[in-house]
């Protein structure tokens, strides 16, 4: 546990031995997010939340999300082509409405510890939790939307320093930001949120070494006065880092749920299990986990083209306009279009010939 004090709270009714002894497998910094859900039983999280155990910011957010996450578990790998165009996507370019998956729990990491999504972060979970009467009417509305992230270990003892005296400001601030300890972020998405997006730059860290404001897309300067940032110091950037992400969860979730999706998966299922009191019966539950490793389905590439080329015979057909809907696709470019990019098409209207007569349709038993 070097480094991080705040992953020990003195209220706790257990000893420091006796906790670390039980709890211990849920602090490993170089696991994954998913791999320490998968370990934490349903019921003993909620165990732990419900007998009031005093528990320390880390192990609370990791109990809320193993509660909020019922049912079979999809957790989406992402592979490095995947990651590098979901980095080049303009968010303007996307669509007002939110996707649909952004209504569950998502879990989102990178395809080996290695790599990263972004910067370094390497995890993302999103889930939904229900909300006190008090927090209700501070928030207007029965539940809150909570996103934890993970991030590589660091050996700088500053970069830890840095991250105890930023729970001190956003505490002071009620910012709802906070090092949770373990490499572990999160922060509360608010109802009156605004999506501008524009601090989106991947290559930020979650605390930088430089000036944030000439990192920015956007680059417009902030409000705040311009900070002196020394070698052995970190700065933050609230407004950039919860672009960051969130640009990046709605871009990947509009690919994912593309008519024409370029996204291809490779699934694997892993099954855990947990016992449940029904009415004085110990009841056993199963839980699948599919684990899915997603790349770019890429056309394969043709550098010749035929030359034998006919043209459409018009004769009994009709030219009718109809819409098509915005989806991806690679386009051909480079020297001799021998290489390819993803880009989006927008809905357009087009004309397209057809037949002016009955189509003949023919169906089978089968």
């Amino acid at each position: 546990m070097k480094y991080d004090q705040v992953l020990w709270n003195d209220l706790i009714k257990i000893s420091n031995k006796d906790y670390f002894n039980k709890y211990d497998y849920l602090f490993d910094k170089e696991e994954y997010l998913s791999e320490k859900l998968k370990k934490y039983k349903p019921n003993s999280a909620k165990n732990d939340l419900k007998n009031g155990l005093e528990l320390t910011p880390y192990h609370g957010f990791i109990a809320k999300a193993r509660e909020s996450i019922s049912g079979n578990i999809t957790v989406y790998k992402l592979k490095n082509d995947l990651i590098d165009v979901i980095q080049t996507i303009d968010v303007s370019d996307i669509a007002n409405e939110p996707p649909v998956g952004l209504k569950n729990p998502l879990i989102i990491e990178s395809n080996d510890l290695n790599s990263y999504l972004f910067g370094e972060i390497n995890s993302i979970i999103l889930y939904y939790h229900k909300l006190s009467d008090e927090l209700t009417k501070e928030f207007k509305a029965p539940y809150l939307a909570t996103i934890i992230f993970h991030t590589n270990p660091n050996k700088d003892n500053n970069w830890y320093k840095k991250c105890i005296e930023l729970n001190e400001f956003t505490k002071k601030n009620k910012i709802r930001f906070l090092y949770a300890g373990g490499n572990l972020f999160s922060f509360d998405i608010p109802t009156d949120f605004t999506f501008g997006f524009s601090k989106v730059d991947y290559k930020r860290n979650v605390l930088m070494d430089n000036n944030f404001c000439e990192r920015c897309a956007s680059k417009s300067k902030c409000d705040d006065s311009q900070k002196t940032v020394t070698p052995n110091d970190y700065i933050w950037c609230y407004k950039g880092l919860v672009d960051n992400i969130l640009s990046f969860m709605l871009i990947f979730l509009y690919l994912m749920e593309a008519e024409n999706s370029p996204i291809q998966a490779d699934k694997k299922t892993e099954h855990t299990s947990y016992a449940v009191n029904k009415k004085g019966k110990i009841v056993e539950k199963k839980q699948d986990w599919y684990i899915k490793y997603l790349y770019l389905n890429k056309p394969d590439i043709k550098t010749e083209k035929s030359q034998n080329n006919s043209e459409l015979n018009k004769d009994k057909l009709i030219s009718k306009e109809k819409w098509v809907k915005g989806h991806y696709r690679y386009q051909a470019c480079g020297p001799g279009f021998s290489e390819h990019k993803l880009i989006k098409i927008k809905p357009h209207l087009t004309t397209k010939w057809i037949k002016d007569n009955d189509t003949k349709i023919v169906t089978s038993i089968k």
